[in-house]
C-alpha cells in the first residue's frame, strides 16, 4: 500500500485500499448519498485495517456543508485566464466557498499531477480552462462535478458542463465581415487540433467558404500555447507564397499581434497591403498598431457562468449536468482591415 507523503493516513489511502474513488469514501463518511453495499463493506474494512480517523476539524467543516473548488488553468502569465480566475475566486469567496488554483504551465502529465494534488486537498468540484477531450476524460475519473470553460462536449454524452461562446458562429461572423470589406483571399491561423475551441472556429471559416465559392481560403495550423505561432506561420506563408492573400484571420489576439509584427518585419503594411483580424479582444488589442478588429470573449462572464453552475450542482440535488452553456460574443471593429475593390467596384 502506498501512503500519503505526509505519512498520515488520509481519505486518499482509504480509497486506494478499498478500490473506490475518493468521492465515494467521502459520501460514506458524510452519509450524503447512497452507496452500494459491496463498496460500503470495502470502505469499512479499509478504515478498520488502516485505523483511519477522520479529522475532527474536517468533520466540523463538512457539517457546515462547505465546499472546496479546484480551478485548473494552463497559465496566469497573460490577460485571459487571469480575468476568468479572478471572477471565479471573487464569486466563490462571496458565497463562502474555498478555491484552490492549479497552474499546469503546459506540463505534459498535468492531469496526473493535478489528480493527486486535488485529491489531497479533498476538492468537491473542478473548473478546468481550455482542456482537451483526453484531459477531460482523465479528470472524470475523479468522479466529482466538472465544469469546463472554453470547451464543449463534442460527443454529447459526458457528464461535464461546458461553458463557451459559439465559436463557430463567431468565426463565421468575422469571415462575413472580411467578405463585406472586399476580401476574397484569406489565410486563417488556427490554435491547433487539440483544442475544441480551435476546431469549432475552423468549422466556422470552412462553413463560410462552402457558402461563398468566391472565397479562396488558406489554413495554417498553429498552437494556442505558443506565443510565437502567429509570427512564425506568417513569415513561413509569405516566404512560400508571397502576398497571396489580402487578409489574415488569427484565431486569438496574441497570434494576431505576431502576424502584425511579422508583416512589419517583412516590410508589408497593415492594413494597406494585408489586413489582420484576431479573436478575444484582449486589453491591448485597441492599443496595437493599427488597433485590432477582433471578436470579444467575455472572460468575466465565462468565469461567473462556470462557478454559478458548479455551486448550483452542490446546492441543488438532481441539477442538470452534461450540457453546454453559450455566453454571447461581440464583434469589435477597429482599424486593422482595409476595404478593397472587387472586380473594379468598391463593395
Amino acid at each position: 500500500m502506498i501512503r500519503s507523503q505526509s505519512g498520515k493516513i488520509t481519505i486518499v489511502d482509504v480509497a486506494r485500499e478499498a478500490h473506490v474513488s475518493v468521492s465515494t469514501v467521502s459520501r460514506y463518511l458524510n452519509s450524503t448519498a447512497p452507496i452500494a453495499e459491496d463498496k460500503r463493506k470495502s470502505i469499512a474494512k479499509a478504515i478498520k485495517m488502516l485505523n483511519y480517523k477522520p479529522s475532527t476539524f474536517a468533520k466540523a467543516m463538512r457539517s457546515q456543508v462547505l465546499y472546496s473548488i479546484g480551478v485548473i488553468v494552463p497559465d496566469l502569465g497573460g490577460y485571459y485566464y487571469g480575468e476568468i480566475v479572478n471572477s471565479i475566486v471573487t464569486y466563490a469567496s462571496q458565497k463562502g466557498y474555498e478555491t484552490v488554483v492549479s497552474v499546469t504551465n503546459k506540463v505534459g502529465n498535468w492531469e496526473d499531477m493535478t489528480f493527486e494534488f486535488f485529491m489531497s486537498r479533498r476538492v468537491d468540484g473542478i473548473i478546468v480552462c481550455t482542456p482537451t477531450l483526453p484531459s477531460v476524460e482523465k479528470l472524470m475519473k475523479i468522479e466529482i462535478p466538472i465544469v469546463a470553460i472554453d470547451w464543449k462536449d463534442p460527443i454529447g454524452d459526458l457528464n461535464v458542463t461546458g461553458i463557451t461562446i459559439d465559436n463557430e458562429r463567431a468565426t463565421f461572423t468575422m469571415m462575413k465581415y472580411l467578405h463585406s470589406m472586399g476580401h476574397r483571399k484569406i489565410l486563417a491561423l488556427t490554435g491547433g487540433k487539440g483544442f475544441q475551441s480551435s476546431l469549432d472556429r475552423t468549422n466556422g471559416v470552412l462553413k463560410f467558404k462552402e457558402k461563398n465559392e468566391d472565397v479562396e481560403l488558406y489554413i495554417s495550423n498553429g498552437d494556442f500555447s505558443s506565443l510565437d505561432t502567429g509570427y512564425d506561420l506568417t513569415r513561413k506563408f509569405i516566404k512560400e507564397n508571397g502576398k497571396k492573400v489580402t487578409a489574415i484571420f488569427a484565431f486569438n489576439d496574441i497570434m494576431a499581434f505576431g502576424v502584425i509584427s511579422a508583416l512589419n518585419d517583412l516590410g508589408i503594411s497593415v492594413p494597406d497591403e494585408i489586413s489582420v483580424v484576431g479573436f478575444d479582444n484582449t486589453y491591448i488589442s485597441k492599443y496595437s498598431v493599427p488597433p485590432l478588429t477582433t471578436i470579444e470573449q467575455p472572460r468575466s462572464e465565462l468565469g461567473l457562468a462556470a462557478i454559478k453552475n458548479l455551486i448550483n450542482r452542490f446546492e441543488s440535488a438532481g441539477s442538470k449536468v452534461g450540457y453546454n452553456i453559450l455566453v454571447p460574443f461581440k464583434f469589435i471593429e477597429r482599424a486593422s482591415v482595409k476595404k478593397i475593390e472587387v472586380r473594379g467596384v468598391i463593395k
